[in-house]
C-alpha cells in the first residue's frame, strides 16, 4: 500500500438495503391455510457471489450456497428468515460470526428467485 493511501473498513461496503421476511400460515376463510409473507425488519449489508476459495469456507453448504452476505454484528438474523434486496431473494443456510470477533456477520445464502 502506498503512503497516504486510504484503507476502507468493511462497514464502508454495507450500502445495500435488505429486508427479512418469514413465511407464515394464514387462514383462508374456508377452513384451510394459505402461506403468507411477513416483512420483519430491514438492514444494510453487502452480498457477493460465492466462487473459488469461498466455497471452501462454506464447504458443508457448497452444494446449495450461491452467495455470501456481510452485515453488522447486531443484525438479528435467524435461519428462518428469507432475505431480499428488491431484486433477488435468498434463503439463509448458515450464520457465522467469523473468528468470534464480534465485528460483522457472514451469512451463507441460497438463491431462490426474484424478489
Amino acid at each position: 500500500m502506498a503512503k497516504g493511501e486510504m484503507v476502507m473498513a468493511i462497514e464502508d461496503y454495507f450500502n445495500t438495503q435488505f429486508s427479512t421476511s418469514t413465511i407464515t400460515s394464514v387462514p383462508d376463510g374456508m377452513g384451510g391455510q394459505t402461506e403468507g409473507v411477513t416483512i420483519e425488519f430491514t438492514f444494510y449489508g453487502f452480498a457477493d457471489l460465492i466462487s473459488g476459495s469461498k466455497n471452501m469456507v462454506a464447504a458443508q453448504f457448497a452444494e446449495k450456497a450461491t452467495h455470501i452476505l456481510l452485515c453488522p454484528i447486531g443484525t438479528a438474523l435467524k435461519t428462518k428468515h428469507l432475505i431480499a434486496d428488491g431484486v433477488s431473494k435468498w434463503r439463509i443456510l448458515n450464520i457465522d460470526n467469523p473468528i468470534s470477533r464480534g465485528h460483522h456477520l457472514e451469512v451463507i445464502l441460497e438463491y431462490i428467485g426474484v424478489a
